[in-house]
């Protein structure tokens, strides 16, 4: 479990506005077309989409159609960066998606629902694999810090409880007051 320091926040989600203050479009695939790995190809394709972000497992099913038949890698051509978040992402899925999307990046994504989804991310673009993908650093505005039992700030390197802080956190659940007292704590 995770607990979240209580501070004052502002809620945004990056996935649905970044697009707009980057100069760029968003493409939106038809109902249900989210789950077909050939529909998303040739969205990507018609719309020369650049950046796509996917959760592990769909992103497993994405893999396992272009291990399938990897002529559909031109239909890809345009895209350059592909963030992943919702899941736990695998050694073997990055190794995979290394093999096919060679000189592409990969960026790693994690926070849960009370910090406006992500909080952290690691760049797996250029890096070694270890036997776990990383969490990574903390995004801007976002603070992460590893705690012992009795909510101790613990040195770099020692295993406790992630505990995020920053303007993209939940302030309560609302009518919720022992969750809210479970899961936020005072950041002093």
């Amino acid at each position: 479990t995770s607990r979240f320091f209580w501070q004052f926040s502002s809620s945004s989600v990056w996935e649905l506005l970044w697009w707009a203050t980057q100069g760029a479009s968003v493409c939106l695939l038809k109902d249900g077309e989210e789950k077909n790995p050939d529909a998303i190809i040739n969205a990507i394709d018609d719309h020369k989409v650049t950046v796509m972000h996917f959760v592990p497992s769909m992103l497993n099913v994405f893999l396992e159609s272009l291990e399938s038949d990897k002529a559909k890698l031109y239909q890809l051509r345009n895209v350059r960066l592909v963030f992943i978040s919702g899941e736990v992402l695998t050694v073997n899925q990055v190794e995979r998606f290394k093999e096919l999307f060679f000189n592409r990046s990969l960026v790693n994504l994690y926070g849960p629902t009370e910090t406006c989804i992500d909080s952290t991310y690691f760049d797996l673009t250029s890096e070694s694999l270890k036997p776990s993908i990383p969490i990574g650093k903390p995004i801007d505005n976002a603070q992460i810090y590893i705690l012992d039992k009795q909510k101790n700030l613990l040195p770099v390197g020692a295993t406790g409880e992630i505990c995020i802080g920053g303007v993209g956190l939940a302030r309560r659940y609302q009518n919720e007051v022992d969750l809210t007292n479970e899961k936020f704590i005072p950041n002093q």
